[in-house]
């Protein structure tokens, strides 16, 4: 369920006058309210992090494991960042989903 749906059961809080001012949430001018706004802004952020993530964790793992012995902390290191970027492009998206959008809304 997404944050709106859970809140759902006070929407009959907004017929009442005063009430309702405060329990609408602000739509922007792109239709997205503030959850969905700051999940995008999470997608994308999360997508230059992993990029870097992946990118660093690839070169670190073919040099370390160019080393041998020498760079087993290195190739240790390389997939630590792999993994590091590969779980944070999962919750970029689980949180995308969860606020019913795709990885399309958020380009």
């Amino acid at each position: 369920r997404t944050r709106r749906e859970a809140g759902a059961g006070w929407l009959f809080l907004s017929n009442l006058p005063l009430v309702g001012a405060f329990c609408s949430m602000a739509i922007d001018e792109l239709g997205l309210d503030p959850y969905q706004r700051a999940a995008i802004t999470f997608a994308r952020r999360g997508l230059f992090v992993s990029v870097v993530l992946l990118i660093s964790g690839g070169a670190c793992y073919n040099y370390g494991s160019s080393l041998g012995d020498a760079g087993t902390h290195l190739v240790a290191s390389g997939v630590g960042a792999l993994v590091a970027g590969v779980l944070l492009l999962c919750a970029a998206a689980h949180r995308l989903s969860k606020e019913g959008l795709s990885a399309r809304d958020a380009c």
